[in-house]
């Protein structure tokens, strides 16, 4: 039985690919990215820069170098951190979603 969406949450496979279209739609022109420190997050009740998603929690600064060269900085979330470091969320997260 699929939990129903508690959107900006994570708690379905219809969240999960909603994430995953606004991460690709907001990351498609980037052509270089860099964390300004890996071990330096704050918390905020501001929205992810990046999927936009209304939740308060940690945000890592990004340095974000455009195709057409433009310079820009996002303050992102830690879905968004993970998918930028390590190409997806954590496993124990997707494992939680996956199985419902």
């Amino acid at each position: 039985m699929s939990k129903m969406s508690q959107w900006p949450h994570l708690n379905n496979k219809l969240d999960l690919e909603r994430f995953y279209a606004r991460f690709k739609n907001a990351t498609d022109e980037w052509e270089f990215i860099q964390c300004q420190n890996y071990h330096d997050s704050h918390f905020s009740h501001t929205p992810c820069e990046v999927c936009m998603r209304e939740l308060g929690g940690e945000r890592w600064t990004y340095t974000v170098i455009l195709k057409c060269g433009a310079k820009f900085e996002y303050e992102v979330c830690i879905d968004c951190h993970e998918m930028i470091q390590f190409g997806d969320l954590n496993e124990p997260e997707l494992m939680k979603i996956e199985e419902e």
